[in-house]
């Protein structure tokens, strides 16, 4: 029971690792590294609206999310701005423990779910002892900082059906988008009646198709092409 138990967890996170931190071909895995990752990870069940970590903390740990969705809020003055939603695989609170600052958000959950949590002392000698691990972090570092300066050029030379397609783009899992549009209206910094017209002005062109608490891509490629950034400077592997 045991022996399967520890398969059962390496092969959990050599999935999350092949899939989540980078592209398998570009570092492969070891057994040896994935094993111990699962000895290091803990894991917590938590529902909706638990809060992960506070804006301004000083962080000893970073999170996995394994199950559900985590969205991130910035305070400013009595206003709760949401500024991304991660899905199972990103990664949360790297950036300020190996940066040694605080953080810039809170990490709130959205649904009932779970998160890996592993210690910054276990991160730092992980990534000082396995080449492997540590260069699926880069890469997964690179790709996060990519998108958000992607998303930066969005805000400020696009208009708001152009930053709306490339949102709708970055957040489509299996060509879906699970948010709402007052969700995709504070992640735009926009008003939820503007998003409104916006989407269904995309629904009547044949790109999208709305329902309650989702939106489906019918078109990625014309969606991405909408965008300023245009279709060449996104990932459609949806």
């Amino acid at each position: 029971m045991i022996g399967s138990a520890l398969t059962h967890r390496v092969q959990r996170l050599e999935h999350w690792l092949a899939c989540c931190l980078a592209r398998g071909e570009l570092a492969p895995v070891e057994l040896a590294d994935a094993t111990e990752l699962a000895d290091l990870l803990t894991e917590q069940h938590l529902e909706t609206g638990t809060p992960i970590f506070h804006q301004g903390d000083r962080l000893d740990r970073i999170g996995i999310v394994r199950r559900g969705e985590v969205g991130l809020y910035h305070r400013v003055g009595s206003r709760n701005l949401l500024i991304n939603v991660l899905s199972p695989g990103d990664v949360l609170g790297d950036i300020p423990v190996l940066s040694e600052n605080p953080m810039l958000y809170t990490a709130r959950m959205l649904s009932n779910g779970s998160i890996l949590m592993l210690k910054e002392t276990d991160l730092r000698i992980l990534l000082r002892s396995r080449p492997h691990i540590a260069s699926r972090w880069l890469i997964s570092v690179a790709g996060r900082m990519e998108r958000t300066q992607r998303r930066l050029l969005e805000v400020l030379s696009g208009g708001l059906e152009a930053k709306l397609s490339l949102l709708l783009i970055d957040q489509a899992k299996g060509g879906k988008v699970k948010l709402s549009q007052e969700s995709l209206a504070q992640l735009l910094g926009a008003k939820r009646e503007s998003v409104n017209r916006a989407l269904r002005h995309l629904a009547r062109e044949g790109l999208v198709e709305t329902s309650y608490g989702s939106i489906l891509i019918l078109d990625p490629r014309e969606l991405a092409s909408r965008s300023t950034l245009g279709d060449g400077a996104i990932d459609l592997d949806l």
